[in-house]
């Protein structure tokens, strides 16, 4: 973070501000933390205060400090107004108070969030750059792994025979959620609690290991870039086509053999294919006889109920 960026800074600038006009001070709001969302407790707070109508005046660095999205903001400038709450930048260029700077408040809105989406799209193609050089850039390494300078190496623990024995029963005919029941049932550490992810789940999934299964980085082909963000603005993800992941062979030891590996794919594929261990919705049609005794009419009414029925041998 840049000195002119810094939050003691930022505040140092706004304190000067505030005594300038002599106005009253109420409180900071800090966050360490990106523009684009609003999962922030600082903004939280923030909103809440503005809700009870705690000040008059919202005195920022500058409009992206507030945020870098253009639904968050509007929403946030939606609030100051209908309690009458002005919203202020240092150096003039934003004050909703002021009808002609007011007018300027959605074009640094867009250019925030624009210069945000930019910078990811540069932060992505540098990832992609070390992806093709064959490093791992993700938060955590695969089950049985661990990260060295970038190169997935396997953990000298026990992790790697769990996750030979999962592929072995899949070989054996065992489908995902008996796999993951006698995983539980042996007590065998699930991926959160290894991973040290407070209130961590107890039992392994079958989604956990059909997703095991299928990952190629267990036969030492690192495949990444499957999935990227919609854009800065939200969390929500899309999936990739696969001719456009970043796949780089043998760019670190496998603890499956390729030759297995296909195996277990093409048993899963014949699974799915027969409908085993897969979720089917049937939907019930009834007619549900509605009679309005005090005027003798009696309506028809169509429900239709989606149940889920779960092959439960599989």
């Amino acid at each position: 973070m840049d000195r002119q960026n810094h939050p003691n800074n930022q505040r140092n600038l706004i304190t000067d501000f505030i005594f300038a006009e002599k106005y009253d001070f109420y409180n900071f709001y800090i966050d360490i933390k990106t523009g684009t969302t609003d999962k922030r407790d600082g903004l939280k707070q923030l909103i809440k205060d503005a809700e009870d109508k705690k000040f008059d005046i919202i005195v920022v660095k500058e409009l992206s400090r507030l945020g870098r999205n253009v639904e968050l903001l509007y929403s946030l400038k939606r609030l100051a107004d209908e309690k009458g709450i002005r919203i202020i930048s240092l150096g003039g260029k934003v004050d909703t108070a002021d009808p002609s700077k007011s007018q300027m408040f959605g074009l640094y809105a867009w250019i925030y969030e624009g210069e945000s989406q930019q910078s990811s799209e540069r932060i992505k193609s540098v990832f992609k750059i070390k992806q093709k050089q064959g490093k791992f850039i993700g938060s955590n390494a695969p089950y049985g792994y661990r990260v060295e300078n970038g190169v997935l190496i396997p953990r000298n623990d026990e992790t790697v025979e769990v996750v030979r024995e999962i592929f072995a029963k899949s070989l054996e005919g065992w489908g995902p959620r008996k796999i993951a029941t006698y995983l539980s049932e042996k007590g065998i550490p699930t991926l959160s609690q290894d991973l040290g992810v407070p209130n961590a789940g107890l039992y392994w999934h079958d989604k956990t290991i059909r997703l095991m299964l299928q990952n190629p980085n267990y036969t030492g082909d690192l495949t990444q870039g499957k999935d990227t963000a919609i854009s800065v603005t939200t969390k929500k993800r899309k999936f990739i086509d696969k001719k456009e992941w970043v796949i780089v062979e043998s760019a670190h030891e496998g603890i499956i053999s390729k030759e297995i590996f296909n195996q277990v794919q093409d048993l899963l594929a014949m699974r799915s294919e027969r409908g085993i261990g897969k979720t089917r919705c049937l939907q019930i049609r009834c007619i549900v006889l509605i009679v309005a005794m005090e005027c003798g009419i009696s309506q028809g009414l169509m429900v239709i109920f989606a149940v889920n029925i779960e092959n439960m041998g599989n």
